[in-house]
């Protein structure tokens, strides 16, 4: 119960009693009035009919005549006269009559209805006494209507009353409700400093504490951020030309040929400076660094058209370039290109144009293929490149024609597993190593039709892709999901991996917000979205919307394939994501400067660290060392089983 409903409880429930109380001795005191009224009535009626009956000379049918007389014109239930012996000499009763008011309320107030006595004389000689008794059938009106006026009025000043203190406890407690909203936004890794100090001592020193807790937080972040900035510029980029390194592009490569990218395979583009040192001899060390730094401007420029290309400086003479989804032709043109370009640039820097300054390879590859059969190709092309008289350049692809599939079949195929329901989930298991215990399960999805065929995400994705089907298949799948949600076990949480096709559809993002207003949030709990880093630094504007709509319905979000590419991480503290997961590699190729750095800015925020693609047991021993101890891989079904 909040604050502000324990005080309004406590005060409403103080002023009622106070008000109740006032209601009751006023309504006792008007009823002791009414009794009084009665009572001096009767009094007066005695008095002076017990005078006129004196005149009467104790002729009784003139007394009968004067009671009659008096009684009819006012409100009395008995009237009786008794001689000097108690005995009746006449007796007027009123008949007996409800008052006009509810039964419970004359079962309630009782009034005792005084009897008023005078001697009746006529001279010196006393004839008798006479009795009068008011009616209280109009007492109980009076008594009633006094009642009612009573509650209106006390409800019109309970409701002043309780509205004022409302808007008054409100005021006085609207600090505190900003104080809350903080506390709550720190929970949640927010970080929000208020300007605003309350008035109230007590709330300013609480709201002071938690602005310096805030900004400690934000400064270690900060401090984090800019230590991973430079350690990560050590580790993976050239210092002249500021591209990537060869490090950089062996711990991209994983992530690359991933088989659950969209991608089918893609072109290297090796490119060697032939007479590197003619050209320093030419120009000037420093001028010949300033063409290399042009150089590598030139080869980021014709790569940007390309999703998730990686540009290299391998060694002093030699780049790489790798173009994911990029045809052969594709690359030949882009190859052709740059050698236009470098002959621009050899007039710009005044060198020989008999000089050939560079020698490009180019190799094919296809996703299913080893990361060292790819370097080890692309070097192949790159020699026979060299090796090439005239344009020095050289494409060589690896010839795979199995399963391939016309546009067409491929539509045939994923249109009938939608309408037959042939795709089927399977979850890859992340586990704790501490406790053994699965905590998470991510979601991916294969076709197995009635043919006994079964199609890997990785074979189908890509035709998804170029046929439009994939925001498709996607709310198939999410809707297969959510329809028949899998039991909760303890505090196992369902990843759910969206690729940037899918989040950049048209109608992706109304499609999930019909589709979260219609299933219970009972599940929301228990579902993370997972988007890869690449696609987060290059649509983080898209992912802040998406994040927006996941927290509105109580789901999370997390990043996948972190290689620590960007040059600012504050956008981690922009979508708050609950876990972080990157290939084992990657954690183990860190200096020890720049996992301590990771690890304090993932802290500040309340980032999991989870570590993907551990296969051997010793993996596991360095990951325990650098304080991972969640992982996924081969290694995680293992340990469960």
């Amino acid at each position: 119960m909040t604050l502000f409903k324990q005080i309004a409880i406590l005060t409403s429930l103080f002023l009622s009693i106070i008000l109740i109380t006032v209601l009751f001795l006023n309504f006792k005191s008007a009823n002791a009035q009414m009794q009084e009224q009665l009572y001096n009535d009767a009094k007066n009626t005695a008095t002076s009919l017990s005078l006129t009956l004196g005149t009467a000379m104790g002729d009784a049918t003139v007394m009968d005549t004067m009671i009659n007389a008096n009684f009819d014109s006012g409100h009395y239930m008995q009237i009786t006269l008794l001689d000097i012996e108690d005995n009746i000499l006449y007796d007027r009763i009123a008949e007996e009559k409800n008052p006009d008011v509810p039964e419970w309320f004359v079962n309630a107030v009782p009034i005792n209805i005084p009897i008023a006595s005078a001697q009746v004389s006529s001279g010196w000689s006393p004839i008798g006494i006479l009795h009068v008794q008011s009616d209280n059938t109009h007492a109980y009106v009076q008594l009633y209507d006094t009642l009612i006026n009573l509650l209106i009025w006390f409800s019109i000043i309970a409701s002043i009353s309780l509205g004022s203190l409302s808007m008054i406890l409100h005021l006085f407690l609207r600090p505190l409700t900003k104080v809350r909203q903080q506390a709550e936004a720190i929970s949640n890794n927010k970080f929000i400093i208020q300007k605003e100090l309350p008035y109230t001592l007590e709330f300013r020193d609480v709201v002071n504490a938690m602005n310096i807790m805030v900004k400690k937080v934000q400064d270690i972040f900060d401090k984090g951020n800019e230590a991973l900035q430079r350690n990560q510029e050590l580790l993976y980029n050239d210092p002249l030309t500021k591209l990537y390194n060869r490090r950089y592009l062996m711990l991209k490569l994983p992530n690359i040929l991933n088989i659950d990218n969209a991608n089918n395979g893609g072109s290297t583009l090796f490119i060697a400076l032939n007479d590197a040192q003619l050209i320093n001899q030419q120009i000037g060390h420093q001028k010949a660094d300033k063409f290399f730094c042009s150089l590598s401007s030139k080869l980021l420029q014709m790569s940007e058209p390309f999703e998730d290309a990686i540009v290299t400086r391998m060694n002093g003479t030699e780049f790489a370039i790798v173009l994911p989804d990029c045809e052969r032709d594709s690359a030949l043109h882009i190859a052709t290109e740059f050698r236009v370009v470098i002959d621009i640039l050899k007039k710009e820097y005044l060198l020989k144009s008999e000089i050939d300054i560079i020698s490009i390879g180019i190799y094919r590859y296809s996703n299913n293929q080893k990361i060292p059969e790819i370097l080890t190709k692309s070097d192949y092309a790159l020699t026979q490149a060299k090796a090439r008289e005239g344009d020095h350049l050289y494409a060589y692809e690896q010839i795979d024609d199995t399963g391939a599939m016309g546009k067409e079949q491929w539509r045939h195929i994923l249109e009938e597993a939608m309408t037959f329901n042939h795709f089927k989930t399977i979850f890859w298991p992340v586990v704790n190593t501490k406790t053994h215990q699965e905590v998470q399960r991510v979601l991916t999805f294969a076709i197995s039709d009635n043919n006994a065929k079964n199609y890997s995400y990785g074979s189908f994705i890509a035709p998804a892709i170029s046929l439009g089907l994939i925001q498709k298949i996607y709310m198939y799948i999410l809707e297969k999901l959510f329809k028949s949600p899998p039991q909760k076990r303890n505090s196992t949480l369902y990843s759910i991996r969206l690729s940037s096709e899918f989040l950049k559809a048209p109608h992706s993002y109304d499609d999930l917000q019909k589709l979260f207003k219609l299933y219970s949030t009972e599940f929301s709990s228990m579902i993370a979205f997972e988007i890869s880093d690449t696609i987060v630094l290059k649509n983080l504007e898209v992912v802040k919307s998406f994040d927006t709509l996941f927290d509105r319905f109580g789901y999370k979000i997390g990043i996948n394939e972190f290689t620590g590419e960007s040059k600012d991480y504050a956008y981690l503290r922009d979508i708050r994501p609950q876990f972080i997961k990157a290939d084992a590699s990657f954690f183990l190729d860190q200096s020890s400067e720049s996992m301590s750095a990771l690890q304090v800015l993932t802290d500040s925020l309340g980032i999991e660290l989870i570590a993907t693609g551990v296969k051997e047991e010793e993996v596991l021993k360095e990951l325990k060392v650098l304080k991972i101890t969640t992982i996924q891989g081969p290694l995680a079904e293992q340990l469960l089983s």
